[in-house]
């Protein structure tokens, strides 16, 4: 019995996290209505909600997680994004949905992407109270 609850307790309180990548060429960027720059962060809460959008470097995305504030044109920024990864996302799986979109290294440097990447790696390690869904989209010139 103490076993049974044991494991139960263990998988009732075990944080989930999914990491993926989504590879998108970078003309089928191009052509669509999002915009091509670098970095880009995405976060949907369980409703499908965008609660945080950027187009730059963003040091403080812990904040972006308890965002009360609406996204300006969220709604149609959501629409493009979601229609260019041509993706189905069931957001009501996790807390939150992250996007992460950068350029592939073999397109050439980009700084900004780094310091992310070190803020992302931080937060996937640190930042475990919720079940969060983290995907990279990556622009290549495939």
């Amino acid at each position: 019995m103490k076993y049974t609850l044991g494991l139960f307790m263990a998988l009732f309180f075990t944080t989930s996290v999914t990491a993926n990548t989504i590879h998108i060429p970078v003309t089928k960027v191009w052509e669509s209505k999002v915009e091509a720059a670098m970095p880009q962060i995405y976060i949907f809460n369980n409703t499908g909600k965008l609660i945080h959008f950027s187009r730059k470097y963003t040091p403080s995305l812990v904040k972006a997680f308890s965002n009360k504030t609406s996204v300006d044109n969220a709604e149609s920024l959501a629409n493009n994004f979601l229609s260019l990864i041509e993706k189905k996302i069931d957001f009501s799986q996790y807390d939150f949905t992250f996007f992460y979109m950068h350029a592939d290294r073999s397109m050439g440097e980009c700084p900004p992407c780094d310091k992310q990447e070190k803020v992302i790696n931080t937060l996937k390690s640190k930042y475990k109270k919720f079940r969060i869904n983290y995907t990279t989209i990556m622009m290549d010139d495939a």
